[in-house]
Order: structure tokens, then sequence, then C-alpha cells
């Protein structure tokens, strides 16, 4: 008699953001087996049914494993490398057919490149690293043309990429340039497709089923303060020195042409004798408008259609962003949380932000100076809702609603000892706070009642 096979129980997934959007992990599962990384090694191991269970293959694996994929037979190690001079990130697929004996299949590595993040929709992998522009150089060197990208398929075979194919914006300054990358894979076919973008340092990222928001802080367009502030420079140091100034800055030089050529100026004056009133009204009003300048965020908006990445837009946002959390996409708008500084009081002076933006980055609306004196430890976008617990002494607990995109507003707030660094969605009307002195469930809304009506204490340990 044919026996009849159990079908496998319902499994739980890895945690993720947004669905549809898988995120690497050291453990995997597909309701039958577990993918595991435990140090350098892979191992797969049967987890059901319970009486079969066991440890089914262990590889070996180079570098140092940051996290896996697995879709469709195929599993994707990403692993950071460092047994060659400098680093790389390296790639490797495996066939999972003989679960015993996992196949290498395909790998390619990033040479020099640092590991940001990644994503998995559907078949396609998209990895996000990034390399400095001085890579191989010595600091301070600029004799030499900087080393462009490098990709090494199963190393062996080496393509740089071409100096033509990285986008760059014009109108941004970034205190030190990076090369991001953002790196294709396509488990069907096995292709890989590269996409450089030259910009700040890739800190936060935030990637929904159609679109990669990179983020880089301290970064955005100097030009402006830079040509203001050498105008008022003009205005302060008098005589023909300053009539030097003033033509320099409005000569058809670039502008770092011409910042340069009135250091040289200035450098050359003996005895310059200024304004001394208007210097030092200049330098402190340049002091809060620059401070204001690093106190952002540039976002970088990327269009995803499988293999193809292609850049949209940007917008600079005021402040900095805290996690992934800490931005959304939502019916085509783009909601991100900020804490920002006023320039005065850098470090007591906080104010917590959120903003809207639509498809083209436009600010759409805006909800400022929430928790003065805080800063943001946690969010979670839900829908129309947007949760933030602040903190500097009690844990204030925010519900935000973002109903009407133009107009965000507060619904209301809890006060929690503690903190919350971590918010989890755990029904329509709970959500889970993680963090320190918590550990129970926030009551969110009622059908009657939008705002935080209490909390839920965590169960008392085990005797």
């Amino acid at each position: 008699m044919k026996s009849i096979e159990a079908p496998t129980p319902e499994f739980s997934t890895t945690n993720i953001q947004v669905a549809g959007v898988d995120e690497a992990d050291m453990v995997k599962s597909d309701g039958k087996y577990l993918y595991v990384l435990a140090g350098k090694k892979l191992i797969i191991a049967r987890a059901y049914p319970p009486d079969a269970a066991g440890v089914l293959s262990t590889t070996e694996l180079g570098g140092e494993p940051t996290g896996i994929f697995v879709r469709d037979g195929r599993l994707v190690v990403l692993a950071q490398d460092f047994s060659s001079p400098g680093s790389s990130l390296r790639t490797s697929v495996f066939d999972l057919k003989d679960k015993s004996r996992p196949k290498l299949i395909k790998e390619f590595s990033l040479t020099g490149a640092s590991y940001v993040t990644s994503r998995m929709i559907n078949n396609y992998v998209y990895l996000i690293a990034y390399t400095p522009t001085d890579l191989n150089l010595p600091s301070g060197y600029f004799g030499q043309e900087l080393k462009l990208p490098e990709i090494v398929f199963d190393r062996k075979k080496s393509i740089t990429v071409p100096a033509g194919k990285i986008k760059y914006f014009k109108d941004e300054y970034f205190p030190a340039y990076r090369y991001s990358l953002v790196t294709t894979l396509d488990l069907n076919t096995l292709l890989v497709s590269n996409e450089v973008f030259l910009t700040g340092l890739t800190q936060e990222v935030f990637v929904s089923q159609n679109n990669i928001f990179l983020t880089s802080s301290g970064s955005g367009n100097v030009v402006p303060l830079m040509e203001k502030y050498l105008n008022s420079l003009a205005l302060a140091v008098p005589g023909q020195t300053g009539e030097k100034i003033k033509a320099i800055c409005g000569s058809s030089r670039s502008p770092a042409e011409k910042i340069l050529a009135v250091e040289k100026l200035v450098g050359e004056v003996k005895d310059l004798k200024v304004d001394e009133e208007k210097m030092a009204r200049l330098v402190e009003e340049s002091a809060k408008e620059m401070a204001l300048f690093y106190d952002q965020t540039t976002v970088h908006k990327l269009n995803l259609t499988g293999q193809k990445v292609k850049y949209q837009t940007s917008a600079d946002v005021a402040g900095r962003v805290l996690n992934q959390f800490s931005m959304d996409e939502h019916k085509g708008y783009f909601r991100i949380a900020t804490t920002s500084h006023e320039p005065s009081q850098w470090q007591e002076s906080t104010k917590n932000n959120i903003f809207v933006y639509d498809e083209k980055l436009k600010p759409v609306g805006q909800l400022t100076g929430l928790a003065p004196g805080e800063r943001i430890y946690s969010a979670r976008f839900l829908g129309e809702r947007v949760y933030l617990v602040t903190f500097r002494e009690t844990d204030p607990f925010f519900v935000i609603d973002l109903t009407y995109p133009d107009q965000p507003k507060t619904l209301g707030y809890l006060k929690i000892p503690g903190f919350s660094s971590y918010l989890h969605p755990y029904d329509e009307n709970h959500i889970i706070g993680l963090g320190k002195e918590t550990g129970g469930a926030v009551i969110m809304e009622e059908e009657t009642r939008p705002e935080p009506s209490g909390i839920i204490p965590p169960p008392p340990p085990p005797p």
C-alpha cells in the first residue's frame, strides 16, 4: 500500500518590512528545510517531518557571511571577503537540487566594496554596497586617476565599470564621495547587471516593490551657500581686495574655481584689514547656515523594473533618518521621519519631523517640531499611520495620521517608562515595542478611539 505523505505544516517567514520584499537573514526556511549560516558554514537541515529531522549537509564558505536568500531551488550567500588586500563583497549562488550536496553555480565579487543591505523581489536579488573613490590610493594623493569599480566573476574574469557609466549629481557636494553600487542578480538566468552612482556615504536604505531610496547625510547643493559667503566676504573686506573678490564672484568661473581664487587672493594679501563687526556677523550666520546644511539627508530614488535599475529623482530632507523603518512608500507617496537640530544649540535642542513627498519627491506635507529636546528611537509606518517613539527621560509614543498626505496630524501620544528601539505590528489594534524597560504591547487604536489607550504588560518571568 502506498503511504500518504503528510502535508507540510504552515510556517512563519523571517521578519520583513515590506510585503513581497524579502530581506537577507542568517536563517531561512521553506517549511520543510532549514538553511542556516553558522559562522563560516552553510548548514542545510530537514526540519519536517520531525521523525526525519536532521542535518543534510555542511558547506564551508569563504569570507564573513552576512545573509542568505532562498528561492525556487537556489540559495544565495552574501559575504564580506577580507582574504585579499582591502576587501570585497562576494555573492555565491548554490543549486539545491541535491540538498546533501549543494552545488556552486555562480559567483561574483565587488572589489573593495562594503555591504550596505540587500533585498529579493520575485526572482531578482538587489545588492547595495559602496566603495571609496580613493580606493588603493594614498591619502591626499590626487596626481593619479581614481580607480573605478570592478566586478570579478568566478574569481577569474574582471570587468571594470567605465567612467561614462557612472551617474553623478552635479549640484551636490559630499564631504567624502563614494561609489554607491546597486547590483542586480536574476536567479532564473544568473544574469548580473550593475549601476553605479557617485554619492556620499550610503547609509540607510528603504526598498519598496518598485523603488529603492538611498540616503546620505550631510550632503546636497552647497553652491548657493558658498556664493553667498563669498559675496558677503567682499563686503567685509575693504579696498582693492574687496573689489577683487567681487570681480571673482561675478566671473564665469565654476563655484570651486571661485573659492580657490578667493583663498589664493586672501592668502597673498599682507596685513589684511577687515570690518570686524561685519566679519563676526558673517562668521556667525555662515556657521548657522552650514550647520543646517549638514543636518539634512539627501534621498535618491531609483526605480526597479526587474533587471533594470534607473535613477528617478532626488530630494534634500531636513534632519537625519534613524533607520529603514523611518521611511516608507504608500500609494505613490514617500514618507520619512527625521530628527533635526537647532544650529545654535546642537547638543541640546532637537526636534522630530514627518515629511511627505510625491512620486517626483516634491514636498506635499509635513509635521515638524515633535517632542522638542528628544530624538527618534523607533518608527513604523503602517498604512495611513506612523508610530514614533522619542526619548530623553520618558518614552513618548506618538500616533500620527497620514490619511491626507498634505495634512499630517498627531492623533495622540502616550508616555511609557524606558524606550522602545523597535516597533512591530501585531494586529490592526496592537503594536509591540521592544527595548529597554519595556516588553509590553501598546494598544494603539480602537474603532472609537484612534489615540494610544494603554499598555498590556508583559507576562511575569518564569519561576
